[in-house]
């Protein structure tokens, strides 16, 4: 008989700072444009994703296979890790199951 352990994952996000709020006092949320530019501001990592779209018309800039293969790995970098924070957020506002 065996008995398996179940750990339950915390994702501990910093606090989000609102800084608009209606008449009534209710924290206005920042709009969908604003929260995207604020998350990929936030960590230096994403500003590599302006790697991507010469990544994928490197034949036509003239790149040899060497080139070619340097340039999509290190494009890669910022999508894994936008991949994983997308994860995590879904993870967050789902449950466990959903989110990985």
């Amino acid at each position: 008989l065996s008995v398996r352990s179940r750990t339950k994952l915390t994702v501990v996000h910093p606090p989000v700072v609102i800084k608009s709020v209606d008449e009534e006092g209710n924290a206005i949320p920042p709009s969908t444009i604003k929260g995207s530019i604020k998350m990929l501001t936030g960590n230096k990592l994403y500003y590599g994703l302006i790697l991507v779209p010469f990544a994928c018309f490197t034949q036509e800039l003239g790149l040899d296979d060497a080139q070619t293969f340097i340039l999509a790995a290190t494009a890669i970098l910022p999508l894994a890790g936008l991949l994983g924070e997308a994860t995590e957020q879904v993870a967050f506002h789902t449950n466990e199951t959903v989110g990985g």
